[in-house]
């Protein structure tokens, strides 16, 4: 099982992995959902405008590698 929940596309094109949050800090209550299909990421941490799920970063890969 992967501690990966979802990606986050940052300005310069590259992905970072959105991960679980740590206990024993404070975060804001906004929901994270993928930007596509809707799906819930995470319930802490949001809003975070760009997130895809893992479903869907898996698919926007397969679809790359079908056009290269």
């Amino acid at each position: 099982m992967t501690d990966t929940l979802g990606y986050t596309k940052h300005p310069d094109g590259s992905w970072e992995p959105i991960k679980p949050l740590e206990k024993g800090y404070i975060y804001s209550a906004g929901m994270v959902t993928c930007s596509r299909c809707g799906k819930f990421i995470r319930s802490m941490g949001g809003p975070m405008e760009g997130c895809i799920c893992v479903h869907c970063y898996i698919e926007d890969l397969r679809a790359n590698k079908e056009t290269d």
